[in-house]
């Protein structure tokens, strides 16, 4: 199996690289090599990799930040995203993708209703379990 670790630059991308490396063809990108704030270059390069797995740890976690660029963390952990879904989708690829719980920054202008929440989540049999809010 061949998985693409997006965010491998980040605590959870090396783990998860570190856990992976051996046991699958794993290949690694950190914020570097791809760009998640450039969607052009996001499709672009992942919609010519072949890959079965893509794993998205990446994120623009710094909340301070994120506060003060609030267009940029959306763009980041919200609009990337839908992108990476999009792709996956399009070539029928899995995709696995972490994210926190915090719904909003304190102070970001984005309104509730386009923050990302989670939805449900795989487990890895043919069983998808939905999330009660």
């Amino acid at each position: 199996m061949r998985i693409l670790i997006v965010g491998a630059g980040g605590r959870l991308g090396a783990a998860l690289v570190r856990e992976f490396d051996g046991k699958f063809q794993v290949t690694g990108l950190n914020r570097t090599q791809l760009d998640l704030s450039d969607l052009g270059a996001v499709r672009e390069k992942l919609g010519n990799s072949g890959f079965d797995v893509l794993i998205n740890a990446a994120g623009f976690t710094k909340v301070d930040l994120c506060e003060t660029q609030p267009d940029r963390a959306f763009l980041i952990n919200a609009e990337a995203p839908r992108v990476l879904a999009e792709i996956c989708g399009e070539k029928s690829f899995r995709l696995i993708h972490f994210s926190s719980r915090r719904k909003k920054c304190a102070g970001c202008a984005r309104p509730e209703s386009r923050s990302p929440r989670l939805l449900g989540f795989w487990t890895g049999s043919s069983e998808f379990y939905r999330c009660n809010d």
